[in-house]
């Protein structure tokens, strides 16, 4: 099957440490293991399709992207630099401004929500940061004194969620007025997502290289289920129909894919190459895609049957593919990380 793509890629540099941005446009606690028989996927059952490209280089310092969206016609970008910045780039020229949170570090993630764009600080205490997309202007602020080191944000269930280590809160955005929930983790909540009328987190722990799934009740978040994944996995998770996708950014091992379903009974999908997953993501087509490192990095489609629909490889020096995002037309823009 012949695919036709559009790559843009955004580069920079800093002092020491050169980096580059490719955006491609393609038109109670129980720890169990209920670990199924695993499948593989193999990259080279799948032609590549051809892919062109264009250039753009940004300027030094709108490195590290952690989060991103589309609204609006624009797609946006958190920075976890020092100070944090939102990025708001036209999806068309990539031409963008930026808003620098002067005093705020390390931007994770970013979410847009009740007309807003929303990000969460890797910081002590916690901070959430409310920006008006028209005119790029702070007009919120909300520090969670409770919690630290936030890594990740969701709307859904009527609330904002935030999680950091070990805690969640649950954010009224009319009034900023939020609650405090703890779990048995002394790790960040490093991803959130909904499906079938659960709150989904994924708490990793770097020492064990495991990560603990929550599935939670919204609305009685007291009342939570678990089961522990033998692999550290990516802060961009997706629910798709009947399952939750998670994908494993171990260093050095084999790469995963996890089918997580609400019984909490899992598959592991192994791809027998040595790269991490930085994320699984799906199109309102009911598709999902992975972001993998790499020199080059590579994009792999599949649907929930884990059949194989497109492996795109990028070109030489589009390393460590990282965010996916789709605008209102079906078209994807994938952002790579590297240091050449």
């Amino acid at each position: 099957m012949k695919t036709n793509i559009k790559l843009k890629l955004a580069g920079f540099s800093i002092p020491l440490v050169p980096a580059f941005i490719a955006i491609i446009i393609i038109s109670s606690l129980t720890l169990r293991s209920y670990e199924q028989p695993s499948i593989i996927l193999d990259f080279d059952s799948v032609q590549n399709p051809e892919i062109s490209f264009e250039t753009i280089v940004l300027e030094s310092g709108d490195n590290k992207i952690h989060g991103s969206a589309y609204y609006k016609g624009y797609l946006w970008f958190s920075t976890r630099t020092n100070p944090a910045r939102v990025l708001k780039m036209n999806p068309d020229t990539l031409e963008y401004e930026r808003i620098i949170l002067k005093g705020l570090n390390d931007g994770e993630d970013l979410i847009v929500a009740k007309g807003f764009i929303w990000v969460i600080l890797y910081d002590y205490p916690t901070k959430v940061v409310k920006i008006n997309p028209d005119n790029l202007i702070v007009e919120k602020i909300i520090e969670i004194k409770e919690m630290n080191r936030g890594g990740s944000l969701l709307y859904e269930f009527g609330y904002l969620w935030a999680g950091g280590v070990g805690k969640l809160a649950r954010i009224n955005v009319s009034n900023s007025d939020y609650t405090i929930y703890k779990y048995p983790t002394k790790n960040q909540f490093h991803a959130l997502t909904g499906g079938n009328e659960f709150l989904w987190g994924s708490s990793p722990n770097q020492y064990s290289g495991k990560t603990t799934i929550f599935r939670i009740n919204p609305s009685n978040p007291k009342q939570y289920d678990s089961v522990v994944i033998k692999k550290i996995v990516t802060d961009d998770m997706t629910y798709l129909v009947d399952a939750l996708y998670v994908g494993s950014e171990s260093s050095g091992e084999e790469s995963y894919i996890y089918k997580i379903h609400d019984n909490l009974t899992y598959i592991p999908v192994t791809t027998n190459e040595r790269i991490k997953c930085y994320g699984i993501f799906q199109s309102s087509d009911g598709f999902l895609w992975a972001a993998y490192t790499g020199s080059p990095g590579t994009i792999i489609q599949f649907n929930k049957k884990f059949k194989l629909i497109n492996v795109i490889q990028l070109p030489n020096g589009y390393n460590n593919a990282n965010e996916i995002i789709f605008d209102d037309n079906g078209n994807m823009f994938i952002t790579c990380f590297q240091s050449p």
